[in-house]
């Protein structure tokens, strides 16, 4: 009877024990998502706005060029008027840059502290490993839409530039 309750009191223990819950792998995932956050923040704070705004600027200047070399007389062909659209997406591009730049600085910044809340919550034993995995997923989705973003953004604005350089180039072959 003796060796019954110290067999049961050991697995009462042992099973104690298991029960107490080892979050190092969780608070790595959550520093290593908070450093990929800082390092996102940087690359968007490196994105020139300035750049941006002298290519509006630029776009604005070439379209009053345009609307010189127009003939009031007579309406445009199809082929200026496709012309003169296609540097319309120019004009989008970057028009939209500071706005979309804001976003993600303030989504970054609103993110950044919801994992120091959730490292806090870790600490305290708020969740049990199932909720926190749920939550941990759910953080790297957000962090990866984010990236996401930024790639397709930063990609975005060098295609226009591109796009832009290339239509100021066959402006000398329409005839307006």
């Amino acid at each position: 009877m003796k060796l019954t309750k110290v067999l049961f009191s050991a697995l009462c223990c042992i099973s104690l024990l298991s029960c107490n819950n080892d979050y190092s792998t969780q608070l790595s995932a959550i520093n290593e998502l908070s450093t990929n956050y800082i390092a996102l923040e940087e690359k968007v704070l490196n994105v020139d706005l300035k750049q941006s705004n002298e290519h509006l600027k630029k776009y604005e200047d070439t379209i009053e060029e345009f609307k010189l070399l127009l003939n009031k007389d007579k309406k445009p062909s199809k082929e200026v008027k496709s012309f003169i659209n296609q540097f319309r997406s120019v004009k989008k591009t970057f028009k939209k840059v500071p706005k979309k730049v804001s976003y993600l600085k303030s989504n970054i910044k609103k993110n950044i502290a919801q994992l120091e809340n959730l490292e806090n919550d870790v600490n305290k034993n708020v969740f049990n490993q199932e909720e926190l995995g749920k939550i941990i997923n759910d953080e790297l989705e957000a962090f990866k839409a984010l990236d996401k973003e930024y790639i397709s953004l930063t990609l975005e604005i060098k295609n226009q530039i591109e796009k832009f350089d290339s239509l100021l180039i066959l402006t000398n072959n329409i005839n307006f």
